[in-house]
Parts: C-alpha cells; structure tokens; sequence
C-alpha cells in the first residue's frame, strides 16, 4: 500500500499571558486596593468604567506580540489577560481592551485569587509583579517581570528585544556551565 505524503503538523499557538496591571496602567487603583480595600476598589471601577485606562508597561509589547499575526498571515499568537478582578470589576478592563483596538478575546478573572493556578493554560507569563512571575518560574511556567522603566522610550516598535539573564542557571560565577536547577529569569525590553 502506498502511503501519501505526511500532513504538515499545525504550528502552534504561542500564548502569552499578561497581567492586567502590566498591559494597562492600574497602579492608582492598586493603590486604592492596597490601601482603602476591597469595597473601595470595586466603587471607584465602577464609577470609573467608562474611563479608559492608559497603557501599561507591558501594553506596547503585547500589542507588538499581536501584530506579529499580520505578519505571519494567520493567528499564531495570542496574549491572555490574567486579572485577579471580578466579572464586575473588570468591564473597565475590557472597555480599555476595545478603545486601544487590541483584540484580546480571553481573560483569566480570578476574583482576588491568586493567578498561579491558571498559568499553566500560557506559553508564558508576564506579569509587573515579581511575586507572580516567582511563583509562575516554581511551577514550570516561562515568567518575567515587565519593569516600569522599559517603556522609557515611549514610542511603538515593531521589533521585541528580550534580554536573558542566565545567572545561576546556565552560568555559575566563574563562567562555567552549571547545571539548570533553577529556571531562567528574563527582561523584555521594549
């Protein structure tokens, strides 16, 4: 019997999972949260939910990531909102999502739980808070900080710069080859 050629696999979606503070800027309602609780936050979103949140530090990013899509003809990669909000809190996310044209269609809403149960659904995990990116790397997941200061230049690109840190994992101090006990810690640049 002779067989036909072997089907091309289907590449893979790459899926990147971003928290909602590092793609739009949440930090005067962390604050509210952090200080003044709960009930507090959840009064000034909904007072606030038709005001669109600016763009956080890792919004350029993602929305370099998604462009990628023009580029490659067909929807390979797609980033994933993680937010610890409620299905209440979190229309302000998606009115903000819909006003900046990012067509992000999945979100993780984990009603003030924590997001780590949920990263193993995402290539990888990117996030402003370093907890959350710790616990993602201890549970396997691909994980890194999206820093404040990496938005200095404040203008889009249609490149992404990923700087790898591999201290301690690939590298011990002397320059040698260590054994990958711990995962890779990375910086995206943006």
């Amino acid at each position: 019997m002779k067989k036909g050629p072997a089907a091309k696999p289907e590449p893979q979606k790459l899926i990147i999972g971003i928290s909602s503070r590092a793609l739009v800027d949440l930090e005067m309602e962390n604050r509210i949260f952090e200080r003044q609780g709960v009930e507090a936050y959840l009064r000034h979103q909904a007072l606030h939910e038709e005001e669109v949140l600016k763009p956080g530090v890792a919004f350029h990013l993602a929305r370099t990531f998604l462009g990628l899509n023009k580029h490659l003809g067909k929807p390979l990669v797609e980033v994933c909102v993680l937010s610890r909000n409620t299905t209440d809190s979190s229309l302000r996310l998606f009115n903000s999502f819909d006003a900046h044209h990012l067509g992000i269609r999945r979100v993780a809403l984990t009603s003030g739980e924590s997001i780590s149960s949920y990263l193993r659904a995402f290539n990888v995990d990117l996030s402003a808070n370093a907890e959350t990116v710790s616990k993602a790397l201890k549970s396997g997941v691909a994980a890194a900080v999206v820093y404040p200061e990496s938005k200095a230049s404040g203008k889009e690109e249609d490149s992404i710069r990923i700087a790898l840190d591999g201290d301690g994992v690939l590298f011990n101090s002397t320059g040698k080859k260590a054994k990958p006990h711990r995962p890779a810690r990375i910086a995206l640049l943006i």
